[in-house]
């Protein structure tokens, strides 16, 4: 009884001793107090999940007495295994517009030998190097000395961002677990800050407090954020953008008060900025001129709908203007020489759009917004930094929907993905402005049906035809439009083994309003073992329209799934069996639904006479689902890969 009941006790200790010693060795030290325990103060489960973690890091930021920011970095991060090097090696970018530069560069690997000594590789100053990206920024680069699977490595720099306005933003998710990410921030009180927060995760700690006494003198304050236990942030598939994810803070300067000058302000409400970008020349300023207002009479009537007039005008820009790949919100060649050039950036194309919609007498405004690349928009911090692009926003009465023309060969009724489901900021003539999610008009849906007979003995001919709208309809289009009918296919099916493309044909490629259609026959060459002298037989009714793997591979998720958009794909196979086999056994049918009316699979098998059907549906009605639907998720693409893959059985008939 006291010898169990002491060993109970002594376990309890030895777990809250570990407990709150990982909760202590997470917290940040100084530089180079590196114990034993640093090399286990983290989950064990890490060990096979993670390829480095993140033992702490913390950044600390005061201002010179001429109010230059200065960034401090410490960073402390063990590795797992050899997928974790590349945590070894650490880039800092310096831009030269600000001035910045990067100095006290430390860093030092320690590996823990079997003896128990913590043994240090010191990072030499020839090891450090400035790489000259472009003319505004370059990049200053080290590796980790001794670098293996277990080691626990460490670097400190110190980097003078420059002037007030670069003071930085911090992430404390990595791609990797964090235990603790800290900011650290002394402020003088003459400057004035407004700090926006992103994320789920709660601020572990979340202190301001004015400093006594002055600090290179100047009263001041300090800010001091933190979080812990931060689980890994990946790119995992079905994840629109990892950066949506993750927990930050945002730093927007407002206000400048020092002795002796005429305080500044700098704050920019919504409205600031609507007014302003309406009174800049390349934004609000541009008009049309008579070549413009020329070409938009030749293509409207009187007897159009601003729906008609607005089908109209984009058809037109569509086909007669080439985008140059980049992103801009403003026109960089103003919309009169990008009329006559007929080429230009999304600024250019889409603020020619607006001028041109307006003409035609249609309720038309400029809209900012961010790209699915380039991030999600706060739209409580009011800062034009966070767009990228420009388009069209169109007004009929209550309802209102964006226009873009720089995504090409697309119904104007469904914009590329990559504007899809974003915030986009209008702006209108008389400088108010408003919200707009994009949202497409049109359905995204595939109906395909497929036909091939198994009587050949080494070849299988399929015939296939297919109707697409909606997003579906844009990638064919796009994916077609420099090769020819039969190289699509051959490109599109190369793993067949001798895959020869006898016909194929697509209808409205250039017809936007419409779905495009397709139709092909090919044939390819059977799998040796499908031999018709054999009493039995096995095949996969779907051939190469099976879904061999689920992408939802881990057991659970913490981030949610994100579609593109909702979609539709049916899939209808008939297969004629050759004469003298029958039917023994075919893939059971499904019908897989989501909660909540989320979506759902269906996979149905028949047989008339010789010929077997076979028709696969997926149907997903959300582009967002909860970490808590990701098992129905799954459950719902496995079916699919149980079923799509799943055998049918043919027997030769025995003769009466």
């Amino acid at each position: 009884m006291h010898i169990n009941s002491f060993f109970t006790k002594a376990l309890i200790l030895a777990l809250f001793v570990f407990i709150n010693s990982t909760s202590i060795f997470a917290q940040p030290k100084n530089f180079g107090d590196v114990s034993v325990l640093d090399f286990s103060s983290y989950n064990p489960e890490y060990d096979s999940t993670a390829s480095a973690v993140v033992l702490f890091e913390k950044g600390e930021i005061e201002f010179d007495s001429d109010y230059n920011c200065i960034l401090k970095i410490h960073k402390r991060i063990k590795i797992l295994n050899d997928e974790g090097f590349e945590y070894g090696d650490i880039e800092v970018a310096i831009y030269n517009d600000a001035e910045q530069d990067v100095y006290g560069v430390k860093a030092v690997t320690y590996t823990l030998l079997p003896n128990g000594r913590i043994e240090e590789n010191k990072l030499g100053r020839r090891d450090v190097f400035k790489t000259r990206v472009n003319e505004d920024y370059e990049v200053e680069k080290f590796t980790m000395p001794g670098l293996s699977s277990g080691v626990v490595i460490e670097y400190q720099y110190t980097k003078n961002m420059g002037n007030p306005f670069y003071l930085p933003d911090w992430r404390f998710h990595d791609y990797i677990p964090v235990l603790w990410s800290e900011l650290d921030m002394i402020i003088p009180l003459s400057l004035n800050y407004q700090m926006i927060f992103k994320g789920k995760d709660k601020l572990f700690i979340h202190e301001a407090t004015k400093l006594p006494g002055k600090v290179n003198n100047v009263s001041a304050q300090r800010v001091r954020l933190a979080k812990k236990d931060l689980p890994a942030v990946e790119n995992l598939p079905y994840l629109i953008n990892r950066d949506d994810h993750i927990s930050e803070v945002f730093t927007q300067l407002n206000t400048i008060r020092i002795p002796g000058m005429n305080p500044r302000n700098y704050f920019k409400s919504w409205e600031d900025i609507a007014e302003e970008l309406n009174n800049r020349g390349d934004f609000g300023g541009q008009k049309s001129n008579g070549a413009i207002q020329n070409q938009v009479k030749m293509l409207i009537t009187d007897e159009m709908s601003n729906l008609d007039k607005v089908e109209a005008i984009y058809n037109y820009m569509i086909n007669n203007f080439e985008w140059d790949g980049s992103y801009r919100l403003t026109t960089e060649n103003g919309i009169r020489d990008t009329f006559q050039e007929k080429k230009g950036d999304t600024g250019d194309l889409n603020l020619l759009l607006v001028e041109m919609l307006r003409e035609a007498g249609v309720k038309a405004s400029p809209a900012l917004l961010s790209t699915r690349a380039n991030g999600t928009v706060l739209t409580e911090y009011s800062l034009i930094s966070q767009f990228n692009m420009v388009v069209a926003a169109v007004e009929f009465g209550n309802s209102a929907f964006v226009v873009d023309v720089s995504s090409g060969l697309r119904s104007f009724r469904f914009p590329h993905p990559k504007i899809l489901y974003r915030n986009a900021f209008v702006i209108r003539e008389d400088d108010s402005y408003g919200w707009l999610t994009t949202i497409p008009i049109d359905k995204t849906y595939e109906r395909m049906s497929m036909e091939y007979s198994l009587s050949d003995s080494s070849r299988i001919t399929v015939k296939m035809i297919g109707n697409e709208t909606g997003a579906f309809s844009g990638v064919k289009r796009q994916n077609v439009k420099s090769i020819n009918f039969k190289q699509y296919w051959e490109n599109e099916y190369k793993d067949l083994p001798g895959l020869v493309v006898d016909s194929a044909n697509f209808e409205n490629l250039q017809n936007l309003n419409k779905n495009v259609t397709y139709e092909t026959t090919f044939s390819f060459d059977k799998d040796e073992s499908f031999n018709l002298d054999q009493d039995v037989l096995y095949f996969q009714p779907l051939l190469f329209l099976k879904l061999e793997q689920n992408p939802f591979k881990k057991p659970t998720r913490e981030l949610p799934i994100e579609f593109s958009y909702p979609y539709s794909i049916q899939q209808m196979v008939k297969v004629e069996i050759p004469d003298g086999y029958v039917v023994e056994e075919l893939p059971e049918s499904v019908n897989y639904m989501l909660p909540n009316g989320g979506g759902y699979y269906r996979f149905i098998t028949g047989v008339t006479g010789n010929i077997l059907t076979a028709v696969s549906t997926t149907s997903i009605s959300q582009i967002y689902y909860s970490s808590e639907e990701y098992s129905a998720i799954k459950e719902l693409f496995q079916a699919k890969v149980d079923a799509t893959t799943g055998m049918v059985v043919l027997k030769k008939e025995s003769p009466e």
